[in-house]
């Protein structure tokens, strides 16, 4: 298991995709990072870029970072308790 945060504020909320069956999408890559930061994490999270943005070597939409955890370490985490008030649409 690789536990991620993501910096909510930096989804382009033009980007998420509306389904017919009603659920709504962002396209995400997962990668791992060649060594682990300075804070242990060892993967990146980014936004999902188009053939064309590749090809003219656009720069990436850094979403957050994360490392690998065990099962136990989710059982010692403390639920998040504070009540976000954003205008994200999910």
């Amino acid at each position: 298991m690789i536990r991620i945060s993501i910096d909510l504020s930096k989804i382009d909320k033009q980007k998420i995709k509306h389904h017919v069956n009603g659920g709504k999408y962002y396209d995400m890559i997962l990668s791992e990072l060649q060594k682990p930061d300075n804070y242990g994490n060892t993967h990146t999270l980014y936004e999902s870029q188009t053939a064309a943005d590749r090809e003219i070597s656009k720069s990436k939409n850094y979403l957050g970072k994360g490392k690998a955890i065990t099962a136990k370490d989710i059982t010692q985490t403390p639920a998040a308790t504070e009540n976000i008030d954003d205008d994200l649409p999910f």
